[in-house]
């Protein structure tokens, strides 16, 4: 098995360059009216899905962990710098 080169390795990184460039652009162009409409209906059967498989599994062990867990996230969160990321969970507890 060959390492790879420093050209392949720098071809790789321009490569994952321009794709991160291309997608960037193209989602900070996206107007919500370009987007399909099948695709929006499919984007909210997911969403409901996602909500009805969140509540019926609301009982379970592995989901008052999982909430815990995203909790004490938003807690880091709250002591981070103001320029992090945002994370938002109201509405999980």
């Amino acid at each position: 098995m060959n390492a790879p080169t420093d050209e392949t390795l720098l071809a790789a990184a321009t490569t994952d360059a321009a794709i991160s460039s291309t997608l960037a652009t193209f989602a900070t162009s996206l107007q919500f009216e370009d987007i399909p409409s099948r695709v929006v209906e499919r984007a909210k059967l997911h969403l409901l899905d996602c909500i009805g498989i969140g509540l019926a599994s609301s009982g379970f062990e592995f989901c008052q962990r999982t909430i815990s867990a995203l909790v004490g996230l938003a807690s880091f969160r709250e002591a981070a710098p103001e320029d992090a990321h945002e994370v938002s969970l109201s509405g999980l507890c």
